[in-house]
Parts: structure tokens; sequence; C-alpha cells
């Protein structure tokens, strides 16, 4: 689930009902939808919690058994980061923007948003750099996911001159698809 309603709560911290009044407090949360958690399987350990539609749910476990349901958030969050780099991993999907930026390796910030134009993100980006007292310059960047155009990434790259497409732009879905595997496995 790309839901940008959500909430990253420490392991130590988590409990189901700890998680659903705190995203209860952040976020509303519509009758007919209830919450739900995926764990942080690696590097972070935390607990993304989220709501989901009830029909959706009794729909997802009628057709799919086996399946599970996950936030993307916690399958990108359990990507194995660099130690003492500062890095943002941009994941573009259909209409969201998943943004994760890391410190030194640690998680500083991440969020699911509208996908906006590009200067919009990059502004973004900015002034969560400006206030960890991150050179937007020196950031590596590294972009992933389904919808990614041409013209998004020569404007990316324009602002990150460090951003790297594994790849080539056609293959970043793969490399998302990649991502996801490695983390469910």
């Amino acid at each position: 689930m790309a839901e940008d309603r959500n909430i990253i709560i420490p392991q130590h911290l988590y409990t189901p009902e700890a998680a659903e009044d705190w995203l209860r407090r952040f976020h509303f949360i519509e009758p007919g939808e209830s919450v739900y958690a995926t764990p942080v399987r690696q590097q972070v350990h935390a607990t993304v919690a989220y709501p989901l539609s009830d029909k959706l749910h009794i729909l997802l476990q009628k057709y799919f058994v086996e399946g599970r349901i996950d936030a993307i958030s916690g399958m990108i969050l359990c990507q194995e980061n660099t130690a003492g780099q500062d890095t943002a991993d941009i994941t573009f999907l259909d209409k969201k923007v998943v943004l994760t930026l890391r410190n030194n390796g640690k998680l500083l910030n991440h969020q699911i948003t509208e996908t906006g134009t590009i200067e919009n993100l990059v502004y973004k980006i900015a002034l969560i750099c400006e206030a960890a007292g991150i050179r937007q310059d020196e950031l590596k960047v590294s972009i992933s996911g389904l919808c990614l155009t041409e013209d998004n990434t020569a404007e990316l790259k324009a602002y990150f001159p460090k951003m790297n497409v594994p790849g080539s732009e056609q293959f970043s879905s793969f490399t998302l698809l990649s991502k996801l595997i490695s983390c469910a496995s």
C-alpha cells in the first residue's frame, strides 16, 4: 500500500493499540477503515502503521488467500543504506512519490506525497537538507519506480549532479521490483 497517511513507530514503542491511537491523532481515519502495520524487516527497527479500507481488506483476503498486505514504506525503508553518506531515494509511483532522505546513513525523513512538479519535489528536498545542514550538491540521489519519464530524469539531474538511475530510465521499474523482492524474501 502506498498510503500517505502513515507513521513510522520505533519497534520498542510499537503496540497495535498505540499505533492506532497515534495514527488517529495525526490523520483522519474514515469510518470503514482500520489500522494495519508493516514491520520494517531490516535497517530501521520500526513498524509502519497505515489505514486500509475494511472492504478492500476483505476483497484482498478473498481473492489473494496467501497474499499479504504491506506498506511500500516498509519495503523501501529496509533497503541497505550507505553509512557516512547523505542520500535521497526517490521512488516514483503513479500519482505519488516516496521520498527517503538519510544523513550519514541514518534515516532523516521518509514521506509519501503527491507527485506534483519536479520543482516542488526539489524544494522539499532542499528544505530538509537545509534543516539538517546537508549540502544539496553533495547529496547522492537515486531514483526508481513507475511512470518515470526521461523529462523527469533530466530535470532532476539538473539539480542533483550525483544522481544515479540504476541501469537506465527504462529499467527503473525493474529496479523498484528488485528492491521489493529483496525485502519480501
